[in-house]
C-alpha cells in the first residue's frame, strides 16, 4: 500500500466539535488523503472505523487494505486517487452517521475538500455516501456514471458503488468485489 499524504490540511479543525462525534474519535477531523497529488478521482466513503480514528488517515482498516488500496494499485491509481469520508470523526460503536452528521460535516469539510480539488470524477462507496450526494433518493444505478453538479459540491461524473467493508468474505464477498473493481475502472475511463 502507498503511504498517503493529508494534502488539504488547511481545510481541517482538528478542534472541531459542531456535532458529538468528536467525543468517540481519537482523531478529531479525519480528513481525506493523497500520496503524490489532489487527485482528479475522489474516492468518499462513510466514516472513519477504529483504525482511521486512530492513525489519523482514511480506509487504513481492514477494508481499506484488503479491498480499496490493492484494487487502486492495480489499477494504476494509488498515487493519485484522493480518498475521503462524508464524516470526519467515528461515530460511536461504528454506528451509520445521521443526517444531521452527515449534513454537516460536508459543508464544513467534504464540500471545501471537493471545491479545493475540483475533481473530475467522484465515487461515492457505499449508502450513506450516495445518500450524502442524493438525499431526495435520486435513483442512479451502481457503476453507471453521470453527470452531477450542485452548489455545494460542484460538477463532476458522479457515481456509486459498494462500499469495500461489503466486499470483504462474509458480507458481499467475491461478487461485490468484482463490481466495485469493474465500478473503479469505469470511473478511471472517465478520467
Amino acid at each position: 500500500m502507498v503511504p498517503r499524504l493529508n494534502v488539504l490540511a488547511g481545510v481541517q479543525n482538528v478542534g472541531c466539535n459542531h456535532c458529538s462525534l468528536h467525543t468517540s474519535s481519537v482523531n478529531v477531523c479525519v480528513m481525506g488523503s493523497c500520496s503524490k497529488s489532489q487527485g482528479r478521482l475522489v474516492l468518499v466513503g462513510e466514516a472513519p472505523g477504529q483504525a482511521e480514528s486512530e492513525t489519523g488517515l482514511p480506509f487504513q482498516g481492514r477494508s481499506g487494505r484488503e479491498v480499496l488500496h490493492p484494487a487502486l494499485e492495480e489499477l494504476g491509481l494509488a498515487e493519485t486517487a484522493y480518498i475521503t469520508n462524508v464524516c470526519k470523526c467515528r461515530p460511536p460503536k461504528n454506528r451509520k452517521p445521521t443526517r444531521n452528521e452527515m449534513s454537516m460535516c460536508s459543508s464544513l469539510y467534504l464540500g471545501p475538500e471537493l471545491s479545493t480539488i475540483k475533481p473530475k470524477v467522484v465515487v461515492a462507496m457505499g449508502r450513506v455516501a450516495l445518500e450524502c450526494f442524493c438525499p431526495d433518493g435520486t435513483t442512479l444505478h451502481r457503476g453507471v456514471p453521470a453527470p452531477f453538479g450542485n452548489a455545494k459540491f460542484g460538477s463532476f461524473w458522479f457515481l456509486h458503488t459498494w462500499h469495500p467493508a461489503y466486499c470483504l468474505p462474509g458480507r458481499g464477498g467475491m461478487m461485490a468485489r468484482k463490481e466495485f473493481f469493474k465500478h473503479l475502472g469505469a470511473a478511471k475511463e472517465l478520467l
